[in-house]
């Protein structure tokens, strides 16, 4: 079993811990499904359990930059706490990419040291 202080690695890189955690698995259906005229429901699934996650920290300044810095690349690598994995590997490691909107939000202003202030940021990561 890996042995991680964070729930999420972005390209290798442990991220801090994040105060929020939202993961979603999604089935994505072809066109033609949906119902029938006579209401009967079919299903085209094109694939199955795709990922997002969707992770919030409440950091200091270097932090956030950290977490900015390693969301640039178009594409990532993001080993995350995955509950479709089994108890004894725990971690799932997708191809994906991040949400274009990143907006920091400043939650506590340090006008003496502003790299000891504090922002909550949220990003959406979707598999490839």
């Amino acid at each position: 079993m890996p042995d991680y202080a964070s729930i999420v690695k972005i390209n290798g890189v442990e991220m801090p811990t994040p105060s929020g955690f939202d993961p979603l698995y999604k089935d994505y259906d072809s066109k033609s499904a949906g119902r029938s005229e006579d209401v009967t429901m079919t299903r085209d699934v094109i694939r199955s359990d795709v990922r997002q996650v969707t992770f919030t920290w409440k950091v200091q300044t270097p932090d956030l930059r950290k977490i900015r810095q390693a969301i640039k690349p178009l594409s990532l690598e993001l080993t995350f706490f995955d509950i479709n994995q089994d108890a004894d590997t725990q971690y799932g490691t997708m191809t994906c990419y991040a949400e274009p909107s990143r907006n920091p939000k400043l939650v506590q202003w340090d006008p003496f040291d502003p790299e000891q202030s504090w922002w909550e940021f949220t990003v959406t990561f979707t598999e490839y």
